[in-house]
């Protein structure tokens, strides 16, 4: 007698949910993805320790990696050393001279400089897609990005402490340099960069790397 054979039913991967800050709003993974998240290593990982593989998303999506953890996660994506070695190279040519924040950084400046030279804003006032006016607008932004720099210390512009003196133009203790120089060191990068070295920063916009 012919015995018959039992389906298996697959295991499927394991389902979470994390909050995704560009889209405001939550959504749901399995974790299958491409490249190197398609690896067996890497599906192997992800059913063994379910909580695990969330962490990891989660630290890969906003950037919570610290150097002890490196080594085994190269471990858990690639087959061995030289690969992610050349993964890792490969990666920073791009950034070899420049730091990568000042990338980011001109890359705000030209986005908006951009989006300003397009809008019909920029008829009526001509100075609203300039340079020092983007920077002055998106001053708190950059500052972000430049380690040196803490937004709390810069004086608030003149306008603003004329118009909003209790508000964005309010006076601190904790301020105690001058606006428009800040604002120039930012055109300084900016020059250094986007004019300057032009084919190092199309290759970058280019690659449309997420800030």
């Amino acid at each position: 007698m012919r015995q018959k054979l039992k389906k298996v039913k697959a295991k499927e991967e394991p389902w979470f949910t994390y909050y995704d800050q560009n889209v405001k709003a939550y959504r749901a993974t399995n974790a299958r993805y491409g490249g190197v998240m398609g690896t067996d290593a890497a599906r192997k990982f992800t059913r063994k320790n379910p909580k695990g593989m969330k962490e990891y998303l989660v630290k890969g999506i906003y950037g919570d990696f610290n150097w002890s953890q490196l080594g085994y996660l190269a471990r858990m994506y690639y087959e061995n050393v030289q690969d992610a070695v050349n993964v890792l190279v490969r990666g920073s040519t791009l950034f070899k001279q420049t730091p990568r924040s000042t990338f980011v950084i001109c890359k705000i400046i030209h986005d908006e400089i951009e989006k300003r030279s397009k809008s019909k804003r920029s008829k009526a006032d001509k100075k609203y897609p300039g340079i020092n006016r983007v920077i002055d607008d998106k001053l708190e932004e950059l500052c972000k990005h430049a380690v040196e720099l803490d937004y709390r210390t810069i004086f608030p512009s003149k306008d603003a402490m004329r118009k909003d003196p209790k508000g964005k133009g309010k006076i601190t203790k904790t301020m105690e340099f001058d606006r428009q120089p800040t604002i120039n060191r930012f055109i300084e990068k900016y020059r250094r960069l986007a004019k300057n070295n032009k084919k190092a920063f199309k290759e970058y916009l280019d690659a449309k790397v997420t800030r």
